[in-house]
């Protein structure tokens, strides 16, 4: 019979993967974290891990130690990894327990007034990016500050945030067609209503999803992915329901809110793009509380991102190019976070799911549905994201080929 092993360790083991937990990785990493950290302290016991907690056995009893539900911003996200990585190194136990303890103690490095004109970046950015017009660029940035707030307050009260995506949909639809009724715009672009709302989309929990399930964790893995598809449809729903209180229509891209419509408005040019990309990514790290090694990691993969569905989408199409960019990107990041756990791929991956379209074109499919011209949308859509799934599965795979991942053994440290 294996002797138990002493409180301290399996306490500090325990914490450690809930720290990994609310961090937002996959259960496959904390599982093969908790597990590599025990052999290099030649710890004696079983570790476990589910989506809400940690199980760990020394042989005598089990301890289950259960996540706090914490919402980690991008630096502390990037401190676990560093944890863990010097943990698997053999870090002495106090001084993990120690490390652990200041995790949960950080406060956001940018004050909140400064957190709050990066969501406005952050939708203004997606605003320019899909085509709109200038006067729903300013009042996405507008709104992307207001969903910003909300989604800071009430980061405080799950319960809330539970139904949040349903409400901040329908409220956001309302804003934009009211404002645009008043300008005496009857013709509103979709792209309009959908970038303040590019922040609630799921992409950690997608991506989680599918690592877990290319690892074996299938109930795992399918319990994310059902739970990402729900916030996507409570999105869908809100926007659909503020289109319909508004007496609106879809059709195609646009939603008519006066008889016969009306001409569209000019679009931004597309030069203006890559810079509202770079925009995009800075607003990412000042909204998320990122450092500036982790905001320039992000700029430049959706800098790589956007310039992959250009260059592949003519040659290979919607669903092939997204395949090909999400796969090598995340394989790239994966790889990058085994030498520099800091840069965590948990967080800098996660930007490019609203890039690539299963954020923003996403919602519009699906919202979209039963309107004219709605075909071939909804199917450059679906082969988007196909194309993602299986790119984000096929990066996962390879990148545990690799061994990547957060606390890497023999991996830098910084």
């Amino acid at each position: 019979m294996v002797d138990p092993a002493p409180d301290e360790e399996v306490e500090a083991i325990g914490r450690l993967g809930v720290a990994l937990l609310d961090a937002g990785y996959a259960v496959t990493d904390v599982s093969r974290v908790a597990k590599a950290v025990a052999r290099s302290n030649s710890a004696e016991f079983t570790v476990g891990a589910l989506p809400t907690g940690v199980f760990v056995d020394d042989g005598d009893r089990t301890r289950v130690l259960v996540s706090t539900g914490t919402s980690f911003t991008f630096e502390q996200v990037g401190v676990v990894g560093k944890l863990a990585a010097e943990a698997e190194r053999g870090m002495p136990w106090p001084q993990l327990q120690a490390g652990l303890d200041h995790l949960y103690t950080m406060r956001p490095r940018y004050p909140l007034w400064l957190s709050l004109l990066g969501s406005g970046l952050i939708s203004g950015g997606i605003a320019v990016v899909l085509g709109n017009p200038w006067w729903a660029v300013g009042l996405d940035a507008a709104l992307g500050i207001l969903v910003g707030y909300i989604l800071t307050v009430a980061g405080r009260y799950p319960r809330i945030a539970a139904v949040l995506p349903f409400f901040l949909a329908l409220a956001i639809a309302l804003l934009v067609g009211l404002t645009a009724s008043l300008a005496g715009i009857a013709e509103v672009p979709f792209y309009a209503i959908s970038a303040p709302l590019v922040m609630l989309i799921p992409g950690a929990a997608v991506t989680n999803a599918l690592i877990e399930v290319s690892a074996g964790d299938v109930v795992s893995g399918g319990g994310r992915l059902v739970s990402g598809l729900t916030i996507w449809a409570m999105l869908a729903a809100g926007t659909v329901a503020g289109v319909g209180i508004l007496g609106g229509r879809l059709d195609d891209t646009a939603v008519v809110l006066g008889p016969g419509g009306g001409p569209a408005l000019a679009a931004v040019d597309p030069l203006f793009a890559w810079p509202a990309v770079a925009l995009l990514a800075i607003g990412v790290g000042v909204f998320l509380s990122a450092t500036i090694p982790v905001t320039l990691v992000i700029t430049a993969t959706l800098l790589l991102a956007y310039a992959g569905t250009l260059v592949l989408t003519p040659l290979l199409g919607a669903g092939f190019a997204a395949a090909v960019t999400a796969a090598v990107l995340l394989l790239a990041l994966r790889l990058l976070e085994r030498g520099w756990p800091s840069l965590p791929a948990i967080v800098t991956f996660r930007p490019v799911f609203w890039l690539l379209v299963p954020g923003s074109l996403g919602l519009i499919a699906v919202s979209s549905l039963g309107s004219d011209g709605s075909e071939d949308m909804i199917w450059t859509t679906a082969s988007t994201v196909l194309g993602l799934v299986i790119g984000v599965q096929v990066g996962a795979v390879a990148s545990e080929a690799f061994r990547s991942g957060p606390g890497h053994n023999g991996g830098r440290v910084g």
